[in-house]
């Protein structure tokens, strides 16, 4: 009996040794770390796509011409309102989102109209072929 009980011991120890070393795999585990690779890829795809999208207004006030908003503050003043209504308008709502999502308020309200205005200017004379959006932009990156 005492030959039948180290025997046992034997192999249960070999055995215990022996399940050290295996490892199981956890095949939903891996899948869904792939699915969720695929996630953030696709999101990231959609994200820079939408980037694309929004960065190059095709349409409405944001696509108007440096040069024609030069020349709207020479003869149509109506039109030049209607521009720096829109452009204000675009750097306090970059200003809001800055706020809200990053706690960042160094555009609200550091800026005068009249001091954005003057750069606006400025910069739309020196770069007649950018858009308003392109100019807006410009100035939201050196303001914050």
């Amino acid at each position: 009996m005492n030959k039948a009980l180290v025997v046992t011991v034997m192999v249960l120890t070999a055995t215990l040794a022996q399940a050290d070393t295996f490892e199981l795999s956890d095949p939903a585990a891996e899948i869904m770390k792939e699915l969720n690779e695929s996630r953030d890829e696709a999101r990231d795809e959609q994200s820079a796509e939408k980037s694309a999208r929004v960065s190059r207004p095709e349409q409405g006030i944001g696509s108007t011409l440096c040069r024609q908003h030069v020349a709207d503050k020479r003869g149509d003043s109506g039109r030049y309102a209607i521009n720096l209504n829109w452009l204000q308008g675009f750097i306090d709502g970059v200003g809001y989102q800055r706020y809200i999502t990053l706690g960042d308020d160094r555009l609200s309200p550091v800026y005068e109209p009249s001091e954005m205005e003057s750069w606006i200017e400025n910069h739309c004379s020196g770069n007649p072929s950018e858009s308003l959006f392109d100019a807006a932009w410009a100035f939201v990156k050196i303001s914050g």
